[in-house]
């Protein structure tokens, strides 16, 4: 519609129809940034939870293997002792 009112030389109405047209330009854009902006968020806190749930199963992990370290390590202990009790009683 601006390039008409050019056209026809009415530059009050070239200069509204512009202001129209970019504003609602600017409206479109920043609905459309708005969206953008709150998907990468929503994708940004998903994925920071999976990862604070991945950090949290592996400790946990990590902690149970450290459990069955430390209990073959008394097993070991315990059967040595055993071992060493039955040796100097059969002596």
């Amino acid at each position: 519609m601006s390039d008409i009112q050019i056209a026809l030389g009415n530059q009050l109405l070239t200069r509204q129809y512009r202001y129209l047209y970019d504003s609602a330009r600017d409206a479109l854009m920043n609905d459309n940034l708005q969206k953008d902006i709150q998907e990468l968020e929503t994708k940004y806190e998903v994925e920071k939870k999976q990862h604070q749930l991945l950090e949290k199963d592996r400790q946990a992990l990590h902690q149970h293997l450290w459990l069955i370290a430390a209990g073959a390590g008394i097993l070991v202990l315990c059967l040595l002792l055993l071992l060493t009790y039955r040796y100097y009683r059969q002596k």
